[in-house]
């Protein structure tokens, strides 16, 4: 299966899907290639590029979602916010770039997402969400508070989690994790 790579401009659910079609109708999760493609998918979605521009960064996320000592599958199945920080931190000193919060959390939303079709577990941690975050836990009176540069993704969650709380509590429609995401991006990136 998969003979040859994906097109670039596939997407990570449609490459998910087409693993998982070749399978019997589940992920392999042990086969080193089926990750690597689902990975680089991601990655190329994501437009950080680090399978092309840091191979040792790669190989190192890779590593760790096939090492079955990190439970990557099981944890992500399970929507654990703190495996973006255990992922970041394994590969901390082997990424170029060496807080890749946003691109640990995609892999791990998107995992969630298609491998599982458990698609409200993780938010995506971004930039402009994090630098707004603080304005809306106080605008809704949230106890927790964040701060953007010293944070970790597991607290961003948990006032994100809050945030989305206060929000449903006020607000007639009832807002999942994606859906409070992109308010707060769509309302405020460049």
């Amino acid at each position: 299966y998969l003979k040859k790579e994906p097109d670039y401009y596939s997407t990570a659910e449609a490459v998910c899907e087409k693993i998982m079609n070749d399978n019997g109708g589940s992920f392999p999760f042990n086969d080193k290639y089926s990750c690597h493609v689902f990975l680089k998918i991601i990655d190329s979605e994501n437009s950080t590029d680090v399978w092309m521009h840091d191979r040792n960064g790669f190989d190192a996320i890779l590593n760790f979602m096939c090492d079955a000592e990190n439970k990557f599958f099981e944890r992500a199945e399970k929507g654990d916010s703190k495996l973006i920080d255990d992922m970041r931190l394994f590969c901390k000193n082997k990424l170029a770039k060496k807080d890749n919060k946003s691109l640990c959390s995609k892999i791990c939303k998107y995992t969630s997402d298609y491998v599982f079709d458990n698609r409200d577990s993780f938010y995506i941690y971004d930039s402009v969400i994090a630098k707004m975050l603080p304005k809306y836990l106080d605008a809704y009176k949230c106890n927790l508070k964040f701060d953007y540069k010293n944070d970790t993704y597991n607290h961003l969650f948990k006032c994100l989690n809050e945030l989305n709380e206060k929000a449903n509590s006020v607000h007639e429609c009832k807002l999942t994790k994606d859906e409070l995401d992109s308010i707060i991006w769509f309302s405020f990136r460049k």
